[in-house]
């Protein structure tokens, strides 16, 4: 017959034990027994038991001790205890559960009363430990889980930090949450001095500020606004009050019912700069900065299309300059 648990009989009486531990084994449990306190104290911290059956009244070492030394100990804390007496007073039983019994068995013994107590104690015993047991698995992974969270909100916030965009937060009503490096470079306003200010009080020039806060608030009347999710140029202010062009990326996070902004931003100051020189070296003569064969064509093609499409006629007039090339021939190309 397989064990149902394990059982340790403490009493001072060796026919006690010896009629508890028969009557038990008959049943199925592994039963151990010991007479004293001191034996069932070794006994249970060497091997602890499911299960404790524990006389009260013993010389030495009475019940109540060798109770409160069991729950004191971290190795048989939760190991369930059931007083066995001849008679108890009230006081008795609330002292005993105090000092943490489960429950009281009376002698003489009533054999299913007995057996009824021992197994539905030890399937309470069983049930807890499964769910201790349950518990420190969900803590583990759950420990397992928050460390992977810090260690992704850490590399996170690594990319964040070495971006080379500006990369800020906002709520929903535009106060700024987050704020990285490259933002305080680009914008000159500290992470620390931006935190809980309005976007539109530090970043935005005052003259777009009303579009602004109308976009963010159709945003969030209707979830939708043409401006999100789409990388676009605006001007951006810097702390010292002079503008700049920036290329901007807003995307919405929804978080439960709210909704939070990041905002991707970048100085495209060089990069128009470099456009514009491009645009002159393609369109403009380098040695007297005049319009060039180019925009000459180009303009030209403009304005034919204009007078296509508006029915109205177009004049070309080319003018030539006679025996130029013997100016740049006998005096230079200078003065020519």
């Amino acid at each position: 017959m397989s064990h149902k648990g394990n059982i340790l009989i403490v009493d001072d009486t060796p026919a006690s034990l010896k009629l508890l531990t028969d009557i038990l084994k008959t049943e199925g449990y592994e039963v151990r027994s010991a007479i004293g306190g001191a034996l069932a104290l070794r006994a249970a911290s060497k091997n602890p038991p499911d299960l404790v059956l524990l006389d009260i009244r013993m010389p030495e070492m009475d019940g109540y001790e060798v109770c409160r030394r069991l729950k004191s100990d971290p190795v048989t804390r939760n190991v369930s205890v059931i007083f066995l007496s001849a008679a108890l007073e009230t006081e008795d039983k609330v002292h005993g559960f105090s000092l943490g019994a489960v429950d009281y068995v009376t002698k003489p013994y009533q054999l299913e009363e007995l057996l009824a107590r021992v197994r539905t104690h030890l399937e309470l015993q069983n049930l807890r430990s499964h769910l201790e047991k349950m518990v420190e698995e969900r803590t583990a992974k759950l420990k397992q889980s928050a460390i992977v969270l810090q260690q992704s909100e850490e590399r996170l916030h690594a990319v964040i930090e070495s971006s080379m965009d500006a990369i800020l937060q906002m709520d929903a009503s535009g106060v700024i949450t987050g704020w990285n490096k490259q933002a305080e470079m680009v914008f000159g306003w500290s992470s620390i001095e931006v935190q809980g200010r309005a976007l539109h009080e530090t970043i935005i020039p005052s003259r777009h500020r009303a579009a602004h806060l109308q976009g963010m608030q159709k945003f969030l009347m209707t979830g939708k606004c043409s401006i999100l999710n789409k990388r676009f140029e605006v001007l951006g202010l810097h702390r010292d009050g002079h503008e700049f062009p920036v290329e901007l990326t807003i995307n919405p996070i929804r978080i439960g019912t709210e909704y939070e902004f990041s905002a991707f931003l970048r100085d495209i100051t060089l990069q128009k700069k470099s456009e514009e020189t491009i645009w002159r070296q393609a369109n403009f003569d380098a040695l007297t900065s005049l319009p060039n064969r180019h925009m000459l064509h180009d303009r030209i093609e403009h304005e034919i299309r204009k007078a296509y499409h508006s029915k109205l006629p177009i004049a070309l007039m080319f003018i030539d300059i006679d025996r130029f090339k013997e100016v740049n021939d006998t005096l230079g190309h200078d003065i020519g």
